[in-house]
């Protein structure tokens, strides 16, 4: 991981991240709600992990709580690392 991190854009991408993540996994539902009209659609849910170091760069860390919740559909869950 610490050779991966050397090369990353500097800036902390976590509430777009979860955010592309809930739009496939809603879109991935809707493609397979298509495939199978019979059936119910269950729920889904997203697992975001993420150093979130929002005071570096100054984010609220309720903007990562509203994009995690942002679609009833999906049951949105963050692991911090440190």
């Amino acid at each position: 991981m610490l050779a991966h991190t050397q090369f990353c854009w500097p800036g902390d991408n976590t509430i777009e991240a979860t955010n592309l993540a809930i739009d496939y996994v809603i879109d991935a539902m809707s493609s397979d709600q298509k495939d199978h009209r019979d059936e119910k659609t269950g729920r889904a849910f997203v697992v975001v992990v993420s150093d979130a170091n929002f005071r570096r760069y100054r984010m609220d860390p309720l903007w990562w709580s509203e994009a995690l919740k942002r679609d009833a559909r999906v049951d949105g869950h963050a692991v911090m690392i440190g």
